[in-house]
Formats: C-alpha cells, sequence, structure tokens
C-alpha cells in the first residue's frame, strides 16, 4: 500500500499535466475537424457490437464508430467506444441527428454538438487504451482499503464510504460524499474498483484498459 501511496504521488499529477497538454491541443486541431465533418465510419479498434474487447472476441460482430480522418495522428482525440459525434442519446440530446441534406445552421449545430463530445466531454479519449500509461485489469493483483469520509456530525456533510485501490503502482481513490442531502462521487486516478479482484465481465468498458479519471458530480 505505502509503495501505491508514493506512486500516485508521482504518477498522478504526471498524468493529469499529460492529459492537460493534450486536451489543449484537441481544443485546436478539433475545431477544422469538426466543422468539415472530417471522420469515417469503420470498425471501432477496441470494442465488439456487443461491448466485448475484440482482442478476446475477434470473430464477434464488429462496431461501427467513427473516426477522425488523419489515422495516427488525430487517433488519440478519437473515440473507440461512442465515436467522435457521439452515441445516439447524445444526438437525441443535442438535435443533431446527422444529415447530409441539412443546411448550413444545421451543420454548425453538427459540428458545435461533435466539438463538445470530443474536445470538452469526454478530450483526447483514447488516451485510455495506450499500454503502460493505462493497465489491463488483473484481478489476482487488486488490494484496496476502505475510506470513510467525512463524519456524520458535519452539519453539511454526511459520512460516506469510498475506497483507495490499487494494483501495483497503479491506484485510484473514490468517495462518495453526502453535501447538504445530495450524494456526489469524487473519483481520482485509475478507475480500479474492490470488486474487480473478482473479476472484470468482458462487457465492462474497462476490460482492455483501465482508463484515468479526474471526477466530481452528483450521482
Amino acid at each position: 500500500m505505502i509503495l501505491a501511496i508514493l506512486a500516485s504521488l508521482v504518477l498522478w499529477p504526471l498524468y493529469i499535466a499529460v492529459a492537460l497538454v493534450l486536451q489543449l491541443v484537441g481544443l485546436v486541431i478539433l475545431v477544422p475537424l469538426c466543422l468539415t465533418r472530417a471522420w469515417v465510419h469503420r470498425d471501432s479498434r477496441v470494442y465488439a457490437a456487443d461491448g466485448t474487447p475484440r482482442s478476446l472476441y475477434p470473430m464477434a460482430l464488429p462496431y461501427n464508430v467513427a473516426a477522425w480522418r488523419g489515422g495516427w495522428l488525430t487517433w488519440l482525440w478519437g473515440n473507440e467506444e461512442d465515436g467522435v459525434y457521439g452515441p445516439l442519446w447524445w444526438q437525441h440530446r443535442t438535435g443533431t441527428y446527422l444529415s447530409p441534406s441539412g443546411g448550413w445552421r444545421h451543420k454548425l449545430r453538427v459540428a458545435w454538438s461533435a466539438y463538445r463530445w470530443s474536445a470538452l466531454r469526454n478530450p483526447a479519449n483514447n488516451m485510455r487504451f495506450i499500454p503502460w500509461i493505462n493497465p489491463a485489469i488483473v484481478p489476482a493483483h487488486i488490494q484496496h482499503i476502505p475510506v470513510w469520509t467525512w463524519p456524520a456530525t458535519s452539519p453539511s456533510y454526511g459520512s460516506s464510504l469510498g475506497w483507495f485501490c490499487w494494483q501495483g503502482v497503479y491506484s485510484g481513490l473514490c468517495l462518495f460524499p453526502v453535501i447538504r442531502g445530495q450524494q456526489f462521487r469524487l473519483w481520482i486516478g485509475w478507475k480500479l474498483k474492490p470488486e474487480d479482484r473478482r473479476g472484470v465481465p468482458d462487457t465492462d468498458m474497462r476490460k482492455p484498459r483501465c482508463g484515468f479519471a479526474m471526477q466530481f458530480k452528483r450521482i
């Protein structure tokens, strides 16, 4: 555990710094890519249609996604899970169903929706699939300790349970604070879970590689 804690003090800031640089680059290069709809449809290199990893089931039904043109030069800012302009629920939410016959206003709305998805909501998303930077989960190597957050006597916070979970030098901290009656999740580090020790389902999107989280959200 001590090694994992010490490693997190070095690896977390390093990962965040690299990710931030890539995200800032993405803010620039994705502008022309979105405006020109510079994407092509191809089979995901990571997932099959049922959400299982292609590396485990190469004969599974392929999963079609939208990918940026440019190959490896733009791959980091793509999304092998949901495509560069987002899944159907995102298109419903933004009202940007793709149509080749749409007018310029519709095309701008589609471009803005794709930019929000790839540059703002899921920046440099494919970084999570890079070997060594992100681990493949090995159940036998998963360890964790429970972490209690703020005490129940606090006027604004309730007591809640979280965990510090690690696999070798890769670690993540996940807490579930209650703030003014609302449940939140604070997650930083690799998205490892205590239950991963029992195995990771093939349809778990972390199965190919476990990505890194910097998240604080209401749940």
